[in-house]
């Protein structure tokens, strides 16, 4: 897998950005995890030199599996058409890869399809305090794109402070200080 390196890339989809790792099993699997949800997608790590040219439509294949609607799905694979690579920078994703990788070696049964989609199924540490499960973190960021903006920083909401009467006092008694 070679593909021009990258600095410091923003992601531009809806997803974000994607990790990959390369399982020696038998046969050998590439495993990707989105950072944003931690959905898990297995697929054949061969032919290794086509592996980030087949990707999009892999991820493609797995958002339709999970419901995402084309115009998403179209959407999304809009801003995969440039591809950078670049280290792995969210520790809680390779801890996720990790697990994955070690349930994934136990439950793989030949079937790559299947696997993936048992594995969005399984609680997922870093999602315990919200959705438990990725395809769960999927389904709630697609209802949050159609329905609002996502919030991807922490925000604040300002509420006004009440505007005062003509001759009142400009600070309320409770939060003076000592006369």
């Amino acid at each position: 897998m070679k593909a021009p390196a990258s600095g410091e890339a923003m992601p531009t989809g809806l997803l974000g950005d994607w990790f990959a790792t390369a399982l020696l099993w038998r046969p050998q699997v590439a495993m990707v995890v989105n950072a944003r949800t931690y959905l898990p997608l297995f697929v054949p790590l061969a032919p290794a030199p086509k592996l980030l040219d087949r990707l999009p439509g892999e991820i493609a294949r797995v958002l339709d599996l999970h419901g995402f609607d084309q115009t998403a799905i179209d959407a999304e694979l809009a801003h995969m058409a440039d591809v950078a690579l670049a280290p792995t920078n969210d520790r809680s994703v390779v801890g996720v890869m990790n697990e994955f990788a070690f349930l994934g070696e136990h439950l793989f049964d030949g079937d790559l399809t299947a696997l993936t989609l048992r594995m969005a199924e399984t609680p997922v540490g870093p999602l315990r305090s919200t959705h438990r499960f990725a395809h769960r973190a999927l389904s709630a960021l697609l209802a949050d794109s159609v329905s609002g903006p996502i919030v991807t920083e922490k925000s604040a909401t300002i509420i006004p402070a009440p505007k005062l009467a003509v001759g009142s006092q400009s600070t309320p008694p409770h939060i003076r200080g000592p006369d």
